[in-house]
């Protein structure tokens, strides 16, 4: 599968302030991240293979759900969106498309969005 390392922001319209990062050369695939208040936020993927995320209740007063995971351990944001998987029922090449997802494209959309 070719995924590619670089994103493009894109603004969303809507009550809840989202920003979607699409994956340039690779359709199917995009995160999107949503701020819900001081703190709290929702980090979304969708896939070919699926959508998955993860929400957060505490990640700071003043942080917003990109801060927050541009700060994160990549090991930590990968068990919980395993988790979720888990929850959901996900069969074993999401779990295999998520730990190809977090080793090549990761590292460059947290680069992304700490600019």
């Amino acid at each position: 599968m070719n995924m590619s390392h670089e994103v493009e922001k894109k603004d969303m319209l809507g009550v809840l302030p989202s920003r979607t990062y699409l994956f340039k050369q690779h359709p199917f695939f995009y995160v999107t991240v949503t701020d819900f208040g001081k703190g709290m936020g929702l980090l979304q993927i969708f896939s070919d293979w699926g959508v998955f995320g993860h929400y957060w209740n505490a990640m700071g007063e003043n942080t917003t759900i990109e801060q927050f995971l541009a700060d994160s351990d990549d090991s930590y944001v990968k068990s919980k969106l395993l988790s979720w998987m888990n929850y959901t029922g996900v069969k074993k090449e999401g779990h295999e498309k998520l730990t190809k997802f977090m080793a090549q494209c990761w590292p460059r959309f947290k680069e992304h969005i700490r600019k």
